[in-house]
Order: C-alpha cells, then structure tokens, then sequence
C-alpha cells in the first residue's frame, strides 16, 4: 500500500482502508471504515520496522489507552499485521488541524478563549496519567469540523511516561 495506492478493497483487521489521509516520520494513515459497524476511523500503519519505530509506536497506543479525555483523540483497536507491521485505530476526526487553520488566517481573540481551555482539559489528561507528550504543536492539534472549542490533541509518537522516563534523552534521536 504505497502513497499513490488505491486502497478502497484492502483490509486490515476487522477495517477497510479507503484513501490515504497522510503520512508522518512512523506510518501513514488512512480514512478506513470499520466494517461490523461502519464508523470512520484513523487507521495508522507503521511504516518502519526498526525496534527504535517499535518501541516509539507502543509508547504511543500505550499513552492513548491510558488517556480517557474528549480532547484526546480516542484509540479504539491495535494489532499487527502478518506481515509484522503495527497498525491502531483512533477515531476520525473530519475538520482540519490547527496548522491548516492558521496558514489561513489568525485565530480571533474569542477563538484563542475557546481554545485555551480546551487544550488546557487535554493537557491535564495527559499529564493526570503521567504522560508528557513531547510535540504538542499546531499539526498535533485537530479542530473538529474547523471548531477550535472542540479541538483534540493527537500524535502521541513522542510521548514519554512516568514508567519510561529515559525513553528520549535531550541531545539525542528520540525513538
């Protein structure tokens, strides 16, 4: 399944791929359907099969298990394929990311009161489970249906936890 790929018939288990919706440092992701009940997903696939990107992509589906916010983006499944490429799901969320709305224009100063608080719930989530996320940015930050009051934290990739404090040291390639 390469970038340029039609995905519309592969299946990944239990999921349908239907377009590739982008593509990170670790994996891409897809617009996929959960096919027993038909909700639109985030269905990422690690790209990499270096213990380094292994490592890195447990961290993450164990952060988001951990996490239980409305400002998190929700983890619903995770596996591996046959092929020994790790796969999870997360709900889809339709808008565009935080980045996409200021290449367009600055947030108003009601949008930033909207915001604030709401990435303020997230963080608190975050950091409530022991976790610190490491690359909170505008491309990590989804807004809903363009709605910087419901936005959601994504991309966990980099995420350390209190049981794995040595997981990235400054100076170094985190993993």
């Amino acid at each position: 399944m390469g970038e340029g790929d039609d995905c519309s018939s592969t299946v990944v288990e239990g999921y349908e791929l239907h377009e590739l919706a982008g593509q990170g440092a670790m994996g891409v992701v897809y617009r996929a359907v959960r096919i027993e009940t038909g909700e639109l997903v985030a269905l990422k696939i690690l790209t990499s099969g270096s213990e380094r990107e292994r490592i890195r992509w447990k961290r993450e589906v164990g952060a988001l298990a951990a996490i239980e916010s409305e400002a998190i983006v929700r983890l619903l499944a995770y596996g591996e394929l046959p092929d020994a490429r790790l796969w999870l799901a997360m709900s889809w969320v339709e808008g565009e990311t935080l980045a996409a709305r200021l290449r367009r224009s600055r947030l108003s100063e009601r949008e930033a009161r909207a915001l604030l608080p709401r990435l303020a719930e997230g963080l608190a989530a975050i950091h409530g489970a022991g976790i610190v996320h490491r690359d909170l940015k505008p491309a990590n930050i989804l807004l809903p249906e363009g709605r910087v009051d419901l936005a959601m934290i994504a991309d966990f990739g980099r995420a350390r936890t209190e049981q794995d404090p040595r997981a990235t040291v400054t100076g170094t390639q985190p993993y």
